[in-house]
């Protein structure tokens, strides 16, 4: 499945198995393979993200370093 990223999205915007894996796992022991990996490159980016996620309902899961272990960064409430 490939998934397009918003149209204005001038970030980085990768669904490949790579980025997907990269970005699945923070310091804990929770994994879950995100669909995609957005990096916003301004405040922007990031308004056009979370319209974008609000539009086609899919979830969003802000990361900060993935160092904590409660695995915040990787787990969403939808």
């Amino acid at each position: 499945m490939s998934l397009t990223g918003p149209p204005a999205f001038r970030g980085v915007f990768r669904d490949d198995k790579l980025a997907r894996a990269t970005y699945s796992e923070a310091a804990g022991i929770a994994r879950v393979i995100p669909l995609a990996v957005a990096v916003p490159a301004d405040a922007e980016d990031v308004s056009a993200l979370v319209a974008w996620a609000q539009a086609t309902k899919t979830p969003l899961v802000p990361r900060g370093s993935g160092s904590s272990m409660a695995g915040g960064a990787v787990w969403s409430s939808i």
